[in-house]
């Protein structure tokens, strides 16, 4: 909830720059797609079973939609590093060593309880305002999740592609991170090992909650009949926004 106030704020203020404004607006609106894109796909039988009619062109509408998740989680990076009047960068990745990609980076460095930019001058919002820095991305991932899964319970049974190529990088993404954190070789730019760098909780619970949230939603995926997992995995989802406002 309380990144989508943020998010409305910087594009509402009149005394940011255009690019602010227009890099919020292009997030809110990427946030909302799932939404619109769950209404527009075609809604067939749920008898229809999965992997039917797959094509070269269902394939290339998954791939689409795994690529907008991963824009949506480092654009609402670079939205929160603008509400927080922090200035991000592009910087190359390589996620366990091999697989390179491009991640929003906010160049802060806390220490102490003191965080200073890239520049050497202090960072006001201090360890909590890098908190939901560092977390919007993961916070993002799973707000889309649950738009999906609400409005399109029944979608392992749909031809949806677009839609579930972006649950798939959402679900893929948040167990990736925490098995690499847990295990201890997430790169030093990931999410959850900056969140515990100054999480005053033990190393780990950021993982185990957001590898747990995951599990929910692939298992709202496959068992969409069974009532109370929507509940339980919303409380999850509000458990992750929990620990960040409260930090």
């Amino acid at each position: 909830m309380q990144l989508f106030v943020v998010e409305a704020s910087v594009v509402a203020d009149p005394r940011r720059g255009p690019w602010s404004r227009w890099f919020a607006a292009c997030v809110v609106g990427a946030l909302l797609a799932p939404g619109f894109a769950a209404r527009a796909e075609e809604v067939p039988s749920a008898s229809v079973p999965e992997f039917t009619d797959v094509s070269l062109g269902s394939v290339a509408v998954t791939a689409a939609g795994f690529l907008t998740a991963f824009v949506v989680h480092e654009a609402c990076h670079g939205v929160a590093n603008l509400a927080m009047g922090n200035v991000p960068t592009l910087q190359p990745v390589r996620f366990l060593g091999f697989l390179p990609f491009l991640a929003v980076s906010p160049g802060i460095t806390c220490n102490q309880g003191v965080c200073v930019r890239r520049n050497g001058t202090p960072f006001l919002p201090g360890q909590r305002g890098y908190a939901v820095i560092v977390s919007a991305g993961l916070i993002c991932q799973e707000v889309a999740d649950e738009i999906i899964l609400t409005v399109r319970p029944r979608l392992r049974y749909e031809r949806a592609p677009f839609l579930k190529g972006m649950l798939l990088f959402n679900t893929a993404a948040s167990v990736a991170y925490g098995i690499a954190n847990l295990a201890g070789i997430e790169p030093p730019e990931g999410d959850l090992r900056a969140l515990d760098g100054v999480s005053p909780l033990p190393r780990g619970v950021f993982a185990a909650v957001i590898l747990g949230t995951a599990a929910l939603d692939v298992a709202r995926y496959f068992l969409p009949d069974t009532q109370w997992l929507p509940w339980v995995s919303r409380g999850s989802k509000v458990v992750t926004i929990g620990m960040v406002v409260a930090f």
